[in-house]
């Protein structure tokens, strides 16, 4: 597996100049064949520019979480006995953000838990869960007569319509990203024939959807049509590899870095002197980026280390879009 965080490698391109070529005579030039590298007095032409290179291409696999990662303390920390996750997660606002007309229907943040502890995330049929072992191992019990399933690290899950219970069963503390999720405004609720599933999903196990020449990859865990409420996927790209201006017009985006150098790069707004400009956002380690639906933004990176991100779509469904980038099909 790929360790992170990764330097970067620099490529060096050296030049040499070209070589004199001697002037050819009146007779040789009407002879010789059309050569568009010489000029018609003999002399060689300048070499036309090279076309900019693409963005480089990085591997796809599941990277290892380093032991000091995050480098930013995670939002929920659990140091011992029970601890209760409320509401939709820790730090959820109590008004919209800036750019936002409404709150977020879901919320995503890193969560620590110490070696013997135990989080209980919230039982209803309104609010689903997703989630990604970091680091681990984790047990995860759905209710008082189940035995509990041990989740080891790049294991996906998605609980609905009722509680659910994390262990840390190691002798170190367990990392997830979690994210609780309800029906965002104006969507058709979620109904469901079964009260209450539990799922598991190895990403090790999904495929590996790569585009732009293998400068980014994804892994979908869960996404539309079967996770209506929220998608959770990992998206890997390479470090100077941008993302050009998009919006999502009915979903959030919630983008958890575990790695990332670059900046965000949103609509514009008044600066201090009154004049207009585009706000940037920049993204570093464990730092949580959510944009609204409707929103324009791009991706434009440092060039100094890949992006490896958790992201979550709210409602789900740009997720899709992965798969067409890749050519695969469902």
């Amino acid at each position: 597996m790929q360790r992170f965080p990764v330097r970067a490698l620099v490529l060096i391109l050296a030049g040499c100049a070209p070589r004199s070529r001697p002037a050819a005579t009146a007779s040789a030039r009407a002879e010789a064949p059309l050569d568009a590298s010489v000029a018609p007095d003999g002399a060689p032409r300048d070499a036309a520019p090279a076309p900019p290179a693409g963005p480089r291409p990085i591997a796809g696999t599941l990277p290892t979480l380093a032991p000091d990662a995050p480098s930013v303390p995670p939002s929920g920390v659990c140091e011992r006995g029970t601890c209760r996750v409320t509401g939709l997660g820790p730090g959820y606002p109590s008004r919209p953000e800036e750019g936002a007309t409404a709150l977020p229907p879901a919320w995503a943040w890193l969560q620590r838990i110490a070696p013997g502890a135990t989080l209980v995330l919230p039982s209803s049929a309104a609010v689903d869960l997703v989630g990604v072992v970091l680091r681990g191992p984790t047990e995860a019990t759905t209710g008082s007569r189940t035995a509990p399933v041990v989740l080891a690290p790049w294991v996906a899950f998605r609980r609905t319509g009722g509680p659910l219970t994390l262990r840390a069963s190691g002798s170190e503390p367990t990392v997830l990203l979690l994210c609780l999720a309800r029906d965002a405004p104006g969507a058709t609720p979620v109904t469901r024939a079964s009260a209450q599933s539990f799922e598991t999903s190895s990403m090790d196990a999904l495929a590996d959807l790569s585009w732009a020449g293998g400068a980014f990859h994804a892994r979908i865990a869960f996404g539309a049509p079967d996770a209506r409420r929220a998608s959770l996927e990992l998206l890997i790209g390479s470090e100077d590899a941008p993302v050009a201006e998009h919006d999502h017009p009915a979903s959030w985006e919630l983008l958890t870095a575990l790695a990332a150098a670059g900046t965000l790069v949103l609509p514009a707004s008044i600066t201090v002197d009154g004049g207009v400009a585009p706000r940037e956002v920049p993204v570093s380690d464990g730092q949580v980026v959510r944009v609204p639906p409707g929103v324009r933004h791009r991706w434009a990176p440092a060039g100094s280390r890949p992006l490896v991100a958790v992201q979550v779509y709210a409602p789900a469904g740009p997720e899709e879009r992965f798969r067409t980038l890749a050519g695969a099909v469902r």
